[in-house]
């Protein structure tokens, strides 16, 4: 273990981050106010919050720019300083769940670190190797990992009202959310690392919370800020009408009228009881879902965890009077099949009609050419051989065209 996070080790708060199904339950919107998170470094428990609003797009010139700045341009550094290395075939050892990489960000640049238009700050990057061996597991690349979050160095606040006081922001294309996390709650995920690294890499599908780094902020102030990466549950190509955050129980799990008119509520278990909602997933999915929650929830409770819930998106399918225009068009393999099918007919018809009216066509002129030669030639149609034959011929073509 570390020997900075060591002394303060504790699962308080950390169910939050790591609950079934992960993430946060609402989007960004727009609004007023805000500033930068709190510093992370106090160790007081965690304490009520009002509601905080936050605005959508963080660039240049806005009062959290340069927080977000720090992490980003670190992220960037000590991922592309750790994907340079060729993966490792060995197992991870003991001691690469302690490494720590810690570089100054001078704006003068240094060895290790680039130049830039900032403050000088410090940052520091917890278990890199094992973190990298994570995000690998889901099939995310450093590189493309890399340009989601630092491409622009631009991201999107999120409103919340998280009780612990923690900040989100999402990556400019919603795939990844930094998340802002106490020092206690760092110290425990430290600890708690090497179960849950095992427990990702035997479980594919697992529903808990995909941490992809652990990295901390020092201002030259001293301010510490602590925060992780994490995958965002939810699809960025369809709008989350509905957000459910179960915990069964229903101890006060309701939402009022009042914030049921935001619609980014994050609803509650006696919400979902009262609205009649269930999972419809059929034999097969429902008892391998209910197979990895046992999984899941063993690991939480062997990690004495207990403040997580289950996060729960329905998205809202376009009704048939929907316009075309409001769902995407999509075209299955049947029809594809089915309209080349049409399409090959067609033509073979149309190349047979053609062959038909070729064949009329050249019977008719042998016929005019016989009775024309006959009438010239002034013989019977009886005595000339050749008119017998162009006739016979002509006969044959005609039964042929008949026939087919």
């Amino acid at each position: 273990m570390i020997p900075e996070l060591k002394r303060i080790a504790s699962a308080s708060g950390f169910g939050s981050m790591l609950g079934l199904g992960g993430g946060p339950g609402e989007r960004p919107r727009n609004s007023d106010g805000a500033g930068p998170s709190r510093p992370e470094d106090e160790d007081e428990e965690d304490e009520s919050h009002e509601k905080t609003a936050t605005t959508n797009l963080i660039s240049a010139g806005h009062e959290s720019f340069e927080l977000i700045f720090m992490m980003l341009m670190g992220i960037r550094t000590s991922v592309g300083r750790f994907c340079a290395q060729a993966p490792d075939a060995r197992e991870l050892a003991p001691s690469d769940f302690e490494q720590q990489w810690e570089g100054d960000f001078l704006s003068k640049g240094s060895a290790e670190t680039p130049a830039h238009g900032h403050v000088d700050f410090r940052f520091k990057d917890y278990a890199p190797l094992v973190f990298r061996q994570i995000r690998e597991r889901f099939g995310i690349e450093a590189p493309d990992y890399m340009l989601s979050l630092t491409s622009e160095y631009v991201l999107v606040e999120m409103f919340t009202n998280s009780k612990s006081g923690s900040f989100f922001f999402y990556s400019s294309d919603f795939r990844f959310i930094l998340k802002t996390c106490s020092k206690r709650e760092a110290a425990f995920l430290m600890t708690a690392l090497p179960q849950y690294h095992s427990h990702l890499m035997l479980n594919r599908y697992t529903l808990l919370s995909r941490i992809f780094g652990l990295h901390r902020v020092q201002m030259r102030s001293g301010r510490r800020v602590f925060f992780v990466v994490m995958g965002n549950v939810f699809p960025i190509d369809r709008p989350v009408h509905e957000r459910y955050d179960l915990k069964g129980s229903t101890r006060n799990r309701f939402t009022t009228d009042e914030e049921r008119q935001d619609p980014n509520v994050v609803l509650k278990d006696l919400d979902w009881i009262n609205s009649g909602r269930k999972l419809h997933l059929g034999g097969d999915k429902k008892r391998r879902l209910l197979s990895q929650i046992q999984k899941d929830c063993a690991l939480l409770e062997k990690l004495e965890v207990i403040d997580y819930s289950m996060l729960v998106g329905i998205h809202r399918a376009p009704t048939k009077g929907a316009s075309p225009a409001s769902e995407p068009r999509r075209t299955s393999t049947y029809h594809k099949v089915l309209l080349v099918v049409v399409v090959v007919v067609v033509v073979v018809v149309v190349v047979v009609v053609v062959v038909v009216v070729v064949v009329v066509l050249v019977v008719v002129v042998v016929v005019v050419v016989v009775v024309v030669a006959v009438v010239v030639s002034g013989a019977p149609p009886r005595t000339t051989r050749s008119a017998r034959v162009l006739a016979a011929a002509a006969v044959a073509a005609a039964r042929w065209v008949a026939e087919d």
